[in-house]
């Protein structure tokens, strides 16, 4: 008989202090539970600030954390920590190799950041309680391009940052209305040039036909009904096509179930070093078509392909948002 093994998943932990003082019998009660499990998990949706330093890459809604906060999660009981989420760049570059150091310095099991796209993209890997644990992480936006990591090239260097599964968000418009935004274009003048210079420091959203229009930064395809769509690496066919139409049913579909790469690099390697694997998927997108329940259907839709993908291996798969 195999020996019994506890996984314990959470949601994600944006936490700025320390709270091991707290003094309640509710949050005591919680420790104790989290303390029974072989792998504790819980989404780190925070960036520390230590000593690579950094610099707020966001507005109102930036945030990091000191190192204790790490001390703090790491005596309540978490060893797992997925740190692919939209805070884990609100440091900059400085601040992903603060916490790649201070969490690696501390043992815990953590994947979803690195000093590029290839380290980014590793699981982690650690012996908990009986068994052999892989983590991977992967964020799926919406972000800018300069928060996830990327290899160096001959013309660029290395960008430490987040794991990325790529995103794009579309709006569908009946012919008429498409035919309408394009006319409006024409006399405004829009031209290449000028999408490219106002979508600074991001590249342009590329169109993939004359089904699409880039409208001052927002892509309209031509659709039956209006709705929303998100899709998933648009460019590459062979990787997982997801769309979520706000309109009607809402309905949801993939019309494949491969792994893109960032994802299947990850699969393929927790499948070769043979250990039982804990992916995570972090999105941010809270569509109108979504609400109350934020995020709502789109999420469970990416959700539910991640799980369809591992189904046979019987892993767990969470999902947070934030």
């Amino acid at each position: 008989m195999r020996d019994p093994f506890c996984a314990v998943v959470t949601g994600q932990s944006l936490i700025t202090h320390d709270i091991r003082h707290v003094q309640d019998e509710r949050f005591a009660e919680v420790v104790r539970f989290l303390r029974q499990g072989d792998v504790v998990f819980t989404n780190f949706e925070s960036t520390i600030l230590g000593k690579h330093g950094g610099w707020p890459t966001k507005g109102r809604y930036f945030g990091y954390s000191r190192a204790e906060v790490l001390d703090a999660l790491q005596d309540i009981g978490f060893n797992a920590l997925a740190l692919a989420n939209n805070h884990a760049f609100d440091l900059g570059a400085g601040g992903v190799l603060s916490t790649l150091e201070e969490v690696q310095g501390r043992g815990f099991l953590h994947a979803g950041i690195g000093v590029d796209a290839t380290d980014a993209r590793k699981p982690g890997r650690r012996r908990l309680g009986t068994r052999d644990v892989a983590l991977l992480a992967i964020d799926a936006g919406p972000g800018p391009s300069s928060m996830y990591a990327e290899n160096h090239t001959a013309f660029r260097p290395a960008r430490p940052g987040v794991n990325r599964l790529k995103t794009v968000r579309k709006i569908g418009v009946p012919d008429g209305h498409f035919r309408r935004l394009a006319r409006l274009g024409g006399h405004l003048q829009s031209s290449p040039f000028e999408l490219t210079n106002y979508a600074q420091p991001e590249d342009p959203p590329e169109v993939a036909s004359d089904r699409e229009l880039n409208f001052y930064g927002t892509v309209f395809t031509q659709a039956a009904n209006f709705g929303r769509m998100v899709e998933v690496d648009p460019g590459k066919r062979e990787h997982p096509f997801v769309r979520h139409p706000s309109g009607g049913s809402a309905r949801r579909f993939c019309d494949r179930v491969s792994a893109p790469p960032p994802l299947g690099t990850g699969l393929a390697g927790c499948t070769a070093l043979g250990a039982g694997l804990c992916p995570h998927m972090h999105r941010c997108r809270c569509e109108p078509f979504c609400q109350p329940r934020c995020p709502g259907s789109s999420g469970r839709g990416n959700l539910q392909w991640l799980a369809n993908l591992l189904r046979s291996r019987k892993f767990p798969v969470s999902r947070t948002s934030g």
